[in-house]
């Protein structure tokens, strides 16, 4: 019998376990999805949300909306705003993917990138036997013979 209620019991705590962190994370989205809307709307966060909101819509900024837009930064400084309005500093943000690429050589001994020579030494070749094919057409024709 003792079995039985601690079988009971165990079940209805895993039940517990498994459906608390459901609604959690949909109340995590649905925050995070509410930043990213009120950005969206006019370009900056106009309303005041949980700190945890503001760093899941960082976070979760799809790669186009967060490389060739200002809502990273805006949305950070939405952050920055509630952090200081609650009397905290603000925490320390992970760097964008675009400030930690690696940085381009520009003083490279080569004037055109080999890709670009290569397709030229192609183009010039597709003409050199275009000009072969002309040439000898013609002198084929002077000479009263048929080219094909």
């Amino acid at each position: 019998m003792r079995a039985l209620v601690f079988l009971a019991l165990a079940s209805g705590f895993g039940l517990l376990a498994l459906v608390q962190p459901a609604a959690g994370a949909k109340d995590a989205t649905s925050c995070r999805q509410q930043v990213i809307d009120d950005w969206s709307d006019n370009g900056r966060v106009d309303r005041v949300y949980r700190l945890d909101c503001y760093q899941a819509a960082i976070g979760s900024l799809p790669p186009d909306i967060r490389d060739y837009t200002d809502a990273h930064d805006s949305i950070e400084r939405a952050l920055t705003l509630a952090v200081r309005a609650k009397g905290g500093s603000p925490p320390a943000s992970p760097s964008r993917a675009l400030a930690t690429a690696p940085p381009v050589a520009t003083s490279s001994s080569a004037a055109f990138p080999p890709p670009l020579i290569a397709l030229g030494g192609l183009g010039a070749a597709t003409l050199a036997a275009g000009a072969l094919g002309y040439a000898s057409r013609r002198a084929a024709r002077r000479h009263g013979g048929s080219a094909r």
